[in-house]
């Protein structure tokens, strides 16, 4: 190579060195363009997405428990806050740990770490009495640790700590904020649960880059439970993805039309697109064409390097149209793999609140945007939150739990969550705007 770089690290260190803009086609901005890609690509080393790692965990933790049923053990830390990024399996025992790393087949790598189908382990040795306080620190964040103040006794339960606190029972998952925020036991009984989902919004077919044609991923949503399905492949826009032509589109409310006749009051599939976000905030489609979806899904793919200004006016301008009812996964983020485009959410957030549009918490594992930090505030001004699986196949729809569980993190109560609406609700909802 002309550059004389092999390694990534030397890739960085010619970025920070100012040496590319020497080179034909680099120029500052591309050069810093790299160096940020760079710096995530690295940051990210050693970090996994929670749900790779729930599966690893809970074989890693059966085997533990069968070969040593007379100890205890459990998951802790960041995979038992259902952060959406964790750094492994935690696991926190009374039992000694060498015993366990040769019982339950653990490997150690080079550089002395313990894996466990290549995920690395991390185990957390305790005496039995100390289990309960011990399995409190590890699974919470240091906000909330900081504010409810030291734990210096043993209890033989968890929920014993609050107790002796004053407090209610509070999920791991929502150990994340100060005291002063969190609701009482009756607001935490009634943030959102799995159960709560009666519709599965966002869903892609064989019409764009799904797997699964419309009518079998609405029969599997249909077997499943629900009572609602929504269709939105991707508008003509996205190429890369097959997006619909507005002759597929027609073709398309053709088939949902018959679908509907056949479920007849049983279950309804809406008639939905997820439209791309052009990069001056209008939407794909001539508004005509827009008017005879049911709901449009808007949505940012192309184009991710506007500054804040330009990329939250953009986002504005779409949630703005008439069409609009829920802006889908905000920042365009892809967890380790792509950092979110930078918006001002809470002008984003106000939009919404001014023109009745929901916001997504997409549910793909990967994206899980809208950010769970932006769910107080979403709540603050009435905005529904949308918990959607960007299914691409049948089996994907089930990516909701992955949404409710940031979401619980969020505080998000299920009154102000948009697919917690039975069928008929979300018909009205629509005829909201």
């Amino acid at each position: 190579m002309e550059m004389g770089i092999v390694t990534v690290g030397e890739l960085l260190y010619a970025c920070n060195e100012n040496r590319l803009v020497k080179y034909r086609g680099f120029g500052l901005k591309a050069q810093e363009e790299i160096r940020q890609k760079i710096e995530y690509f690295l940051d990210a080393r050693g970090k996994y997405l929670c749900a790779s790692v729930e599966t690893v965990a809970e074989e890693l933790l059966a085997i533990c428990r069968q070969v040593s049923p007379q100890h205890t053990f459990t998951l802790c830390g960041d995979l038992r806050r259902k952060m959406p990024v964790v750094c492994g399996v935690e696991l926190l025992t009374d039992a000694a740990e060498e015993p366990v790393i040769a019982s339950a087949g653990l490997e150690r790598s080079p550089k002395g770490n313990l894996i466990f189908r290549d995920m690395p382990v991390f185990i957390y040795s305790v005496p039995k009495q100390q289990m309960p306080r011990e399995l409190f620190v590890r699974s919470a964040s240091q906000i909330f640790l900081e504010d409810i103040g030291p734990v210096e006794e043993d209890f033989t339960d968890e929920n014993m700590i609050f107790l002796q606190k004053n407090l209610p029972a509070i999920p791991p998952e929502c150990r994340e904020w100060q005291l002063a925020s969190m609701p009482g036991q009756e607001g935490l009984d009634s943030l959102v649960q799995v159960s709560d989902i009666k519709g599965i919004m966002h869903n892609h077919s064989t019409y764009s880059d799904g797997l699964h044609s419309l009518e079998e991923m609405a029969l599997y949503v249909h077997q499943q439970g629900f009572e609602y399905f929504v269709i939105s492949d991707h508008s003509r826009s996205a190429g890369y993805a097959g997006g619909l032509r507005i002759e597929d589109v027609y073709r398309q409310w053709s088939e949902i039309d018959e679908l509907n006749k056949s479920f007849g009051n049983q279950f309804h599939v809406f008639k939905s697109i997820e439209s791309d976000i052009l990069t001056d905030g209008s939407l794909d489609y001539p508004d005509d064409v827009l008017a005879g979806f049911d709901l449009v899904i808007a949505s940012v793919h192309s184009v991710l390097t506007m500054d804040e200004a330009r990329a939250t006016s953009r986002l504005i301008k779409a949630i703005e149209h008439p069409a609009t009812r829920i802006l889908g996964h905000p920042t365009g983020r892809l967890l380790l793999a792509r950092p979110g485009y930078p918006i001002n959410e809470k002008k984003v957030i106000d939009a919404c609140a001014a023109n009745g549009v929901a916001i997504e918490l997409n549910a793909n594992p990967q994206r899980l945007d809208m950010d769970w930090t932006w769910i107080p505030y979403a709540q603050q001004k009435s905005v529904m939150v949308s918990i959607n699986p960007d299914a691409h196949s049948k089996e994907s729809i089930h990516y909701v739990r992955h949404g409710v569980n940031v979401a619980r993190k969020g505080l998000l109560d299920r009154s102000a969550c948009l697919n917690s609406l039975s069928c008929d609700q979300f018909i009205q909802w629509l005829a909201t705007r």
